[in-house]
Order: C-alpha cells, then structure tokens, then sequence
C-alpha cells in the first residue's frame, strides 16, 4: 500500500517528462491564440498599424511616418516616397486640393492601391478632391506609375478631373468626376506645351478605365469637355496602347464622350453607358476621325449605349470612325439630334488600316439623320483619296429595311 502511494506522490522521471513537454505545447499553443487575435484586432480596425498601408490625410505632414491615420502625410510626392510594391495608400476621408503620384513601382502580383477611405455620393462626406474652380489644374495625376490602382474618390470643380500619363499597368475604377472645366478622365503622354520636347515621358499602355461615374465636364471651355481622352490631339506622336475603357456611365458631357485619338492602337471601349451629351461636331463615341497614317488601330468598340446626343452646331453622331481597323458591334445607339447613329467618315489615311467592320448594331436615329452613313465627313481637314473598306452584317435600323443607309458624298473640286 505504502509503495502505491509513494508511486503515486512521487512521479518518475518519464512522467515528469511528459509533463513537461504537455506545459510547452499549452505554452505555444496559447501564443499562436494570442497572435491571431492581434492580427484579427489590427484587421477589424482597418489595419492602421500595418507597415503595408500609408496614409494621406487633410492635416497631415510629411514628416509624419504616414503609419496610421493619426501620424499621416499630407502630400501625394510623400506617400509615393513610402510605397513599395503591395503597399495600401489611403487617402482618408475630407477635402483636398489636387494631389499627384509620380513614380510609383507596384508588380503584378503586388500592385499599390490608392484608395479613398470613403465615398458616400451626394453628399459631403467622403474623400473630396478640388482646387474649388474650374481652372484650378488636374484633381488626381499619376506620373510614371505602374501597376497601381486608384479607386473611389470624388474630383469635383478642378480643370480637369484624372490624368494618367506615362503609366503602365494601371487601373482607374470607381470614381465620381463631375462638374469639371475640361476632361474628365485623359491617357496618354503627359504634355509638356513646348515645341521642342513636346511629352514629358513615353506613352501609356495596359490601364483599364472602368466602372467611373462622369457628369458635367466643360465648365469653363466646353469643346474640350470630354469624357474620357485617349492619346493626345493637338500633339502628334502619342502611340498609347493596349487601353480598355469599360462600364463606365457618362452624362451632361459637353464634347465627345470617349475620344480615341489618331497614333493610339489595341483600344477597347466596351459596355459604357453614354447620354445627353451635346457638342458641336464628331460623336459620342469618336475613333481617330482627324486622319492618321499610323498603324493599324485595331480598335473595338462593343456593347455601348448611346442616346440623346445634341449637336451644339454642327451634325454630331452617336459613333464615328475615321481609321482602321475598327469592329464595331452590337452597340445600341438612339435619339441622335441633327445627326448620324455610325457614321464612317472619309479621311481614312492608310491602305493598311482601312477595314471597319459594322455587324449587330441597333441604331434609331429617329428620322433627324441617317441610321448609318459610309465615306462621308472629314472633320474640315483634306480629303483622303484611300476609302474605308466597311463590311455591314445584321444591323438593325429605324429607317431601312436592309440594315443600312449609304449616303454618298463626292468629293469637293
């Protein structure tokens, strides 16, 4: 009985060791507890303290360490300088003058978001950018970026509303422009108004321009009102490329819609939602009518709807191409006032670039112009003797049984 006992009491050394390897693993076991409920905490709180995320705020100062959204900085030079690939820059919620990011390097696989902290639109709350006049230069400039995406802001009451210049890579999605001076939304080289070195850097290429909301642009000068601007049209030598414009809504513009000008190629511009815009010549939607002998543009332009589109002036149109090659399907296009549903204009420049493909289209131009016009226009510049090679296939119109209206127009002696 005694020797029983004293087993009992006095554990032997194999015991203890069991013990003890049992005490470690309640030991790691609630570490490891203790940690995810940190990492749960942090994330619940939105993350301010991660070494990922910056943060850009109303009253912030550079010399802040931009680590939470009470030490943040107040510039967008500065939270380009802290950003690395996979970095989270948050411009927290309140009004600012316009902000610009130059430089910033993501990677595929770990892109830099920029991101408002809220936007709650119609009303004053949310993350505001505006110089607070129609002059007051660009709300948000990326400059030399790559793979970075900008989401959520409001631009209101600046010149211009967003410009991507010289980036790659990049996403601009979910944003409320309105009530701006000119443009809303412009890709391209970022001009430098100088006859010597006209661009300050190379073209921009793979940016996706999707899911904006766009009101009220040309404020302050309305023929340079666009909604969406891609290259550049006074300068040549813009070649931007590989640009997806899609699902964005676009309303009260007061020049084309989306404009894609002469030396941009690999454009798509599909599902956007176009209405009441009014401007004094071109369409809605208009592709390299100015003439080109660039490359082939191969552009696509699907799945759009156009109605009530006024002219200012002249005649306006819901689609036209001035440049091959061009696809252009399955777009619904309605209400054009004093003008054209396609129009295919005869500028077209190169003999390697001149097919446009019209096929599924839907247009009613309700007895106001023709439902769809080949080889007539040229947007006051000289004639081209090279004619659009146009295949037509299961259009349906308002005015002819056949899909089509052909409306030739000979050329001035």
């Amino acid at each position: 009985m005694m020797n029983q006992l004293e087993s009992t009491s006095h554990p032997n050394s194999t015991t203890l060791a069991k013990l003890s390897r049992h005490s470690v693993l309640i030991t790691v076991f609630a570490i490891i507890v203790s940690v995810i409920n940190v990492v749960y905490s942090e994330t619940a709180s939105g993350d301010q303290g991660s070494k990922n995320t910056i943060w850009l705020t109303p009253n912030g100062d550079d010399a802040n360490s931009g680590k939470s959204v009470t030490n943040g900085v107040a510039s967008g030079k500065r939270a380009a300088e802290l950003a690395s690939p996979g970095s989270r820059i948050v411009v927290a919620e309140g009004r600012y003058s316009p902000l610009r990011f130059e430089g910033l390097k993501g990677s595929e696989s770990a892109p830099i978001l920029i991101e408002a902290q809220n936007r709650s639109e119609g009303s004053e709350s949310g993350t505001v950018v505006s110089s607070g006049n129609f002059k007051g230069g660009t709300g948000l400039t990326l400059v030399k970026c790559q793979h970075v995406i900008l989401s959520g802001f409001e631009v209101t009451k600046t010149q211009k509303g967003i410009g991507v210049h010289s980036c790659s890579h990049c996403i601009i999605k979910d944003n409320w422009l309105h009530d701006l001076g000119q443009e809303a939304i412009h890709v391209g080289r970022g001009p430098t108004n100088s006859g010597d070195n006209p661009f300050t850097g190379p073209e921009s290429h793979h940016v996706r321009v999707a899911n904006n909301k766009i009101s009220s642009t040309g404020k302050s000068i309305a023929i340079y009102g666009e909604g969406i601007y891609i290259g550049t049209g006074a300068i040549r030598g813009d070649h931007s490329h590989d640009i997806v414009v899609e699902d964005n809504v676009l309303t009260d513009i007061s020049a084309e819609a989306i404009e894609l000008k002469p030396g941009t190629y690999n454009l798509i511009v599909r599902g956007n939602k176009i209405s009441n815009t009014h401007h004094e010549y071109n369409a809605a939607i208009t592709v390299c009518v100015e003439g080109t002998t660039s490359n082939n543009g191969n552009y696509l332009i699907e799945n759009n709807v156009i109605r009530d589109i006024k002219k200012v002036r002249y005649g306006v149109a819901g689609i036209a191409i001035g440049h091959g090659n061009a696809i252009i399907r399955n777009n619904q296009i309605s209400d054009i006032d004093g003008g054209i549903g396609i129009q295919v204009y005869r500028r077209f420049q190169n003999e390697d670039a001149l097919k446009v493909e019209l096929t599924n289209n839907t247009v009613r131009a309700n007895g106001v112009g023709d439902s769809i016009t080949l080889h007539y226009g040229n947007c006051g510049l000289k004639d081209s003797p090279l004619k659009a090679n146009v295949s037509l296939r299961d259009n349906q119109t308002d005015d002819a049984s056949a899909g089509t209206v052909v409306h030739t127009q000979s050329t001035p002696k």
